[in-house]
């Protein structure tokens, strides 16, 4: 059996950032992933506010992983509909729980990259010596002595490593090991529960409208956002966790969505040929509470968590981006990749990072 220097859990945008820049350094890296294909981010419509953060994480980017990047600054007017098509600003009284996450698409001065960055992080790991594992589930992880020894994935392989860290939310690492989070521990996750992206999209001819956001208010749903792309549209909306679970549920909040697309452009839906709906769980959120307290991996030696939820961030792109510095920095800080140059690009310390 092959001894990796690290597993990675999670082919989201912090487990392939955390992939590449290793594989560059000759680590040994395994990336393991639920899903049939990683790098394509489902879960969120690139966005990315003109700021200092993003700009320093695009550097990042660069001049980290080497990924070029044409972008400049420009100014967008998102648009919302009541009864004819208007300036988004603001959702008043109205706003939903997850308010702080779109009002990142509510930006009027934005940077858009070319090429997207869900092509540039396929082509990262394409790129680089990374052993990838789709449709591979871990089931338990195996602790010896305050030290995780392997990953058991899909109840039958077993992976080694030196190192290991999972990108998931917390939550969904609660079956992996009987002991490992503890109670109090879920109960604390609990009290502040992520939210489930429902992603839909739409092939369609192209449309005479603007290629800017759009944040509609749902007939008898919540805000949800989209944007017209080249082969289409692309929809978000955001529901209780407890979704993913009701198919049924889940099936008639896409029915409401398509809905209010309708009433907001009435020739959309009769033209679509094509059409994908993905339930992405426990993809949205904030972790709210220190995790130096009563955390469960204090005592694992070996093992981290890296989440963009564990930032101060809304933005989910760019916090995810962030989450993958700061531990890469702490990993430089504590001597397992060593002779490594200093990573550019860091906003802020490590305080944000779920880690040991």
């Amino acid at each position: 059996m092959k001894q990796y220097d690290f597993v990675i859990v999670g082919a989201g945008i912090e487990g392939i950032v955390l992939s590449a820049y290793l594989s560059r350094l000759n680590k040994a890296v395994c990336l393991v992933d639920p899903t049939p294909k990683i790098g394509n981010l489902k879960n969120t419509l690139e966005v990315f506010k003109h700021d200092e953060k993003t700009v320093s994480t695009l550097r990042f980017l660069e001049t980290e992983l080497g990924l070029d990047f044409s972008y400049e600054k420009t100014f967008i007017e998102p648009l919302t509909f009541d009864k004819s098509f208007q300036p988004f600003v603001g959702f008043g009284e109205d706003a939903p729980p997850y308010h702080d996450w779109l009002n990142a698409y509510g930006a009027t001065e934005q940077l858009f990259l070319q090429p997207s960055l869900s092509e540039s992080l396929q082509k990262l790991i394409t790129k680089h010596n990374v052993s990838v594992l789709t449709n591979s589930t871990v089931t338990r992880l195996e602790i010896t002595e305050n030290r995780v020894t392997e990953i058991v994935v899909n109840g039958k392989t077993n992976i080694s490593a030196a190192h290991f860290v999972s990108t998931l939310h917390p939550l969904k690492m609660k079956r992996w090991n009987k002991d490992f989070l503890g109670t109090k521990f879920i109960q604390k996750m609990n009290r502040t529960p992520p939210w489930t992206t429902l992603s839909l999209e739409l092939n369609h001819p192209k449309l005479n409208t603007s290629t800017g956001w759009y944040l509609l208010k749902g007939i008898k749903t919540d805000w949800f956002v989209g944007r017209f792309t080249e082969s289409g549209s692309h929809w978000l909306a955001f529901s209780s966790t407890e979704t993913e679970a009701d198919a049924e549920a889940a099936g008639q909040l896409f029915k409401e969505v398509k809905k209010s697309i309708t009433k907001a452009f009435p020739d959309l839906i009769s033209k679509v040929t094509f059409e994908k709906l993905s339930v992405l769980s426990q993809s949205h959120g904030h972790i709210q509470f220190k995790m130096n307290q009563e955390n469960p991996f204090q005592s694992i030696q070996n093992f981290w968590v890296c989440t963009g939820m564990a930032t101060e961030l809304w933005n989910p792109v760019v916090a995810s981006i962030s989450a993958a510095q700061e531990l890469l920095m702490d990993f430089q800080l504590h001597g397992y990749i060593e002779n490594t140059p200093k990573i550019n690009g860091l906003a802020s310390g490590p305080e944000n990072l779920v880690s040991l």
